[in-house]
Formats: structure tokens, sequence, C-alpha cells
């Protein structure tokens, strides 16, 4: 009776412990499928605002050969229409739009960093009349201004070496519509390997920002669309986008 009576202690003792395992288990996934809903939620919530708030112009397009290597100059204009400062980042993508989808196209392999070589090959850069003298001033990482040159690209290339400062980011870290960039990519059959430049403005309220980009086209060249995120923790979430024919 003793053997019987200590058997079925270690049976209740093993079912005891099953039983919490399982609870745990049970609670740790729906905690995080909980933790993953809001966090969804959070995103979209700011993504729409940011989207219903923040107006992305191309306002004019040059293009040019420099040295048989051809380029796109593109000026934009950044307006926040909202009542509130926001921080967003730009990049260029090579991006297919439909009416229900935006995806990313097989010229990932280049644009806007050559997977290849590591090169990038999109500058930003901030025009304002800094110096207050009527004249546009194009601004680069190193504050070294220019006098107005926005008609010609080629003048634009010639002179410009200083694009502003950005930060890298990998691809599993940039989502577009719910699907991370290295999965739309290997989607295409490309692995994206070398991080994607980001450069970060500050938009306040009915203050618009102009901006230049000089796009290099590369080998295989396609559209490529200047592309609105927003940064969430860790993560670069795609807002909206203006296509660089």
């Amino acid at each position: 009776m003793r053997r019987r009576g200590q058997a079925v202690a270690v049976s209740v003792a093993i079912m005891t412990a099953l039983t919490l395992t399982l609870g745990l288990i049970l609670y740790s996934y729906f905690t995080s499928h909980y933790s993953r809903e809001a966090l969804q939620s959070r995103i979209e919530v700011a993504k729409t605002r940011i989207a219903g708030s923040i107006d992305l112009a191309v306002t004019y397009i040059s293009k040019a050969s420099v040295s048989n290597v051809n380029y796109t100059c593109v000026t934009v204009k950044l307006l926040n229409m909202g009542d509130e400062p926001y921080l967003i980042d730009l990049t260029v993508l090579p991006l297919e739009e439909t009416p229900t989808s935006v995806t990313v196209s097989q010229y990932i392999q280049w644009l806007p960093v050559d997977q290849y070589t590591g090169g990038v090959n999109v500058y930003l850069f901030i025009i304002n009349d800094t110096d207050q003298d009527g004249l546009v001033e194009v601004v680069g990482t190193s504050n070294q201004y220019e006098a107005s040159i926005l008609s010609d690209c080629g003048n634009i290339v010639g002179i410009l070496h200083d694009s502003l400062s950005h930060i890298d980011v990998d691809a599993g870290n940039i989502v577009i519509n719910d699907f991370r960039l290295s999965e739309l990519a290997d989607n295409q059959g490309i692995h994206v390997i070398r991080p994607i430049p980001f450069w970060g403005f500050r938009l306040d309220p009915v203050d618009p920002v102009h901006i230049l980009v000089v796009v290099e086209e590369q080998p295989g060249y396609g559209a490529g669309y200047l592309s609105l995120f927003t940064r969430y923790n860790d993560m670069e979430v795609y807002v909206a986008s203006a296509k660089i024919p």
C-alpha cells in the first residue's frame, strides 16, 4: 500500500508539473500574440497619422550624363500639415506599386546600395537660403554651401560631394506593408546583405523642407521611389513614396 501511495503521489506531482508547464506555455503564447497585435496596432496608428499629415511632392527633375555615368537630380518639398512636429526618414527604393500593394523590384540589387560592391549611389542635400542673401544654397553634411545651381543636374553632380549623413538599416528592420524588406527581396530571389541608407529630417508644422536628391543610375536601373518612413523602436516603417522617373 505504501508503494501504491507513493506512485499516486508521484503521478499527481507529474500531472501538476505538466499542467503548470502547459499553462506557462499557453500564457507565453497568448501574451506574445497580444504583444504582437498591440505593437502592430500602435505602428498602424503612427503610420496613418503621419501619412495623413505629410505632403511629399516632387517639384523638379533634371537628368545628366557625367563621365559616362547617368544621374537624376530631383528637388522635393516636404510639408507637415499637422499640428505637431514629426521625425521622418527618407530613402530611395526601387518599388513596384499596384492599387492594393507595394513591393520591391529586382533593382534592389543596385539601388540605393550596390549589393555587389557596397557603393551607395543616392545622395541627399538640404535646399535653403541659409545665409539670407536671397540665393538658394545646397547644404551637405559639412555645411559647405553652394550658390543656387538647381537648373542643371550636370552642374550639381560636378560640385557636390558632401551628402547629408545617413544611418544604415538592415533589410530585416525595414517594414513595407507588414512585410520586411528582406522577405520581399527573397521573394525575388535576391538577398539584401548590405544595409540601406536612411536620411532623417524633422518636419515642423507649416514649415516646408526642401530637399535635393541625386541618384547615380547603376546598370539595370529601374524607376526609383523617394520613400518616406517613420522610425518605430529599431524598425523603419513605410508610410508613402513619390516616383522618380
